[in-house]
C-alpha cells in the first residue's frame, strides 16, 4: 500500500497533531488523549504530493484514509455526467470507510489537491484493536457507523427533496 510514497512512518510520531485534529470532527469529541495514542499504534501515515490518487474507483479497499494536513476531493463517475467532484476534503476529513467495514471495490476516486499527509487505519489494524482494545474498538466501531449513517442521510436528502 503506497509504496511509492513517502513513508512518514507511525502515527505516535504525530500523536498531538492527530489528537488535534480528531478533536475538531465532532464524532471523535469524546475520544481522550489516552485512546488517540493507543489509536495511533495502529495507524500508518504518508506523504502525497498534489494530484496523488489516494483511493481509485473500482480497487478493492480494505483501509481507511484520515487527512491529516492539504486537502483532497472526492469525485465519482456519474452516468451521463462523467467524472464529477463531489466533495472537498480538509484536515480531519475521513474517506473510504464504506470499503475498509464492507470490503467491496471503491465507488469513488480521491486525489490530492495540495501536497497532503494522511494517516491510514487498516481493516486489520481496526480487526486487532478490537481484540487488543475492545472498548477503544467499539467506541471507533460506533464512532465509524455514525459517520456512515450521516453520509447516508446526506446523500439521501437531495434525492428525497427533489421528490417532494
Amino acid at each position: 500500500m503506497y509504496g511509492d510514497l513517502n513513508k512518514l512512518g507511525p502515527a505516535e510520531n504525530y500523536m498531538d497533531e492527530i489528537y488535534e485534529i480528531i478533536h475538531q470532527i465532532r464524532l471523535f469529541d469524546d475520544f481522550g488523549m489516552d485512546e488517540i495514542k493507543v489509536l495511533c499504534h495502529y495507524l500508518r501515515c504518508y506523504a502525497a504530493p498534489r494530484h496523488y490518487p489516494l483511493l481509485k474507483e473500482g480497487d478493492r479497499g480494505d483501509f481507511m484514509v484520515l487527512i491529516l494536513t492539504g486537502s483532497a476531493e472526492v469525485r465519482v463517475n456519474i452516468p451521463g455526467l462523467g467524472n464529477e467532484k463531489i466533495a472537498e476534503l480538509l484536515p480531519g476529513s475521513t474517506v473510504g470507510e464504506t470499503s475498509m467495514i464492507d470490503g467491496e471495490p471503491r465507488f469513488i476516486t480521491c486525489i490530492a489537491t495540495a501536497p497532503t499527509d494522511f494517516a491510514v487505519l487498516s481493516r486489520d489494524s481496526l480487526n486487532q484493536i478490537l481484540m487488543q482494545a475492545p472498548r477503544l474498538g467499539n467506541k471507533l466501531l460506533l464512532t465509524l457507523l455514525q459517520l456512515l449513517s450521516a453520509r447516508l442521510r446526506e446523500a439521501y436528502n437531495p434525492v428525497q427533496t427533489a421528490v417532494v
